[in-house]
């Protein structure tokens, strides 16, 4: 997925735009259709309440490298949240989620920790980002990594009381969007995302 159009998809699902995600997978989809746009827009719809579509979207991109993990966890919240619980399919979903999430890596492990943060499951979230960051990771996927875990930081400090707020994770927060933007000036994920920190 291209970097712009991945920056406002996570723009918009931070901001709880679920219907603009949708709207920005529709349109892209028409071109080129990828499994994360497909996954993202699952979320949107699953988001927005329309539990049914969603999860037929998500079973199709669930077998997928990039995105199955993330679709699994989405799978899990959308039968938890359905009109008919199907507490097999909750079962099966949780343990393979217990499982893989101690060990994903790369782009699933991007798109897993964004769901969760997005989900506000932020200490799951920040324990993937951590490990990915931890192990040095290179590719792609490591300024976006460094990035949302800066915002991770932001969101669980801007969730504490005041008296249990922890500037040094703010001040951490901003040195991983430094560190992209030394790599990137130009990046549109972080550049973003710093905006919220002024």
């Amino acid at each position: 997925m291209d970097s712009r159009i991945a920056a406002f998809i996570h723009y918009y699902a931070r901001e709880g735009y679920v219907h603009h995600i949708q709207t920005v997978c529709n349109e892209v989809i028409k071109r080129s259709s990828s499994p994360a746009l497909q996954f993202w827009r699952a979320y949107g719809l699953l988001a927005s309440g329309a539990t049914t579509e969603a999860m037929r979207e998500l079973y199709a991109v669930q077998g997928h490298s990039e995105t199955g993990l993330a679709a699994t966890a989405a799978l899990l919240t959308a039968h938890q949240s359905a009109k008919t619980v199907d507490q097999d399919a909750i079962i099966q979903l949780s343990a393979h989620l217990e499982v893989e999430e101690r060990t994903v890596s790369g782009p699933a492990a991007l798109h897993l920790a964004a769901y969760l943060f997005y989900t506000h499951s932020f200490e799951r979230s920040r324990a993937i980002l951590e490990r990915q960051a931890a192990d040095h990771i290179q590719d792609i996927s490591g300024p976006r990594v460094q990035s949302l875990l800066g915002f991770v930081f932001l969101e669980q400090q801007a969730q504490e009381v005041p008296e249990l707020q922890d500037p040094q994770e703010v001040q951490q927060a901003l040195q991983l969007f430094d560190t992209v933007l030394q790599q990137d000036p130009n990046d549109l994920e972080v550049c973003v995302r710093s905006t919220v920190c002024w």
